[in-house]
């Protein structure tokens, strides 16, 4: 996905030459968030690539320690989720399992993804009518991403960043999946949000909310996605669908 959504934005600049003076906000999803950082110049694409494949495998080890997954939720103002999240837990507490169930993914507005154990994920399945939710689907993943079972990959990221330069200021707006703002542009808070994005979900509704009111007023911005599938479009048309008119995918 990094290699595969840079390579298709060089594949555009090509086939746009003014394209690459024009951009003026990048954002990734989750490991697309690095791909973001070397296109606004934030790391080099060497620094970058070996991140990313530090971060796959330490991500990786810690879902060995247990069974868990990820599952689509279609919620609504009647849905209990932290209920439903906290008795999760004790059921899963009681089974003797880590208690593992938590948000792992904003994606627009009345869906989310829910990173959890095998047990918290069978008593979501289970009780979705009593909570007032919808389990959409299970994700074709290995381990609940961007939740507190990737706490072990923290210090695996913070050696790994000792070795990483950080060129400031990026030459476009950067967003983080961290806080789902505008990255501060600060060496030790870049860092920290690379490190805190392991085991935080990512916002990502609330970045296409910013990047949608960010030109509201204005005729509207092209919305380009890069790399391989459409998945990012399909979110963005539930943002906006003024947005969506002026959306392009760049596969490789």
């Amino acid at each position: 996905m990094f290699v595969s959504s840079l390579a298709a934005w060089e594949k555009a600049k090509l086939e746009e030459e003014t394209l690459d003076g024009r951009v003026t906000d990048v954002a990734g999803f989750s490991v697309g968030e690095f791909a973001a950082f070397v296109l606004a110049g934030i790391l080099s694409f060497k620094d970058a690539l070996r991140l990313v494949k530090i971060r796959a495998e330490a991500m990786n080890q810690c879902s060995q320690r247990l069974s868990s997954g990820m599952l689509t939720l279609r919620v609504s103002a009647a849905s209990r989720l932290d209920e439903a999240f906290e008795d999760a837990r004790t059921y899963a507490w009681e089974k003797g399992e880590l208690p593992i169930c938590e948000v792992a993914n904003y994606l627009f507005c009345g869906v989310k993804v829910v990173g959890a154990s095998e047990t918290c994920m069978q008593f979501l399945e289970s009780t979705q009518e009593k909570y007032s939710f919808q389990v959409v689907k299970r994700l074709a993943v290995s381990g609940a991403f961007h939740t507190a079972l990737m706490k072990d990959a923290v210090d695996i990221m913070k050696e790994a960043l000792k070795d990483v330069t950080i060129q400031l200021p990026p030459r476009v707006n950067i967003y983080s999946n961290y806080t789902g703002k505008l990255h501060t542009y600060k060496d030790k808070q870049i860092r920290e949000a690379i490190i805190k994005q392991i085991c935080s979900p990512v916002k990502w509704e609330q970045i296409q909310q910013l990047l949608h009111s960010k030109h509201q007023n204005y005729k509207f911005p092209r919305f380009m996605e890069v790399g391989p599938g459409k998945q990012l479009g399909a979110m963005l048309l539930r943002i906006s669908k003024k947005a969506y008119k002026n959306y392009m995918s760049y596969p490789v």
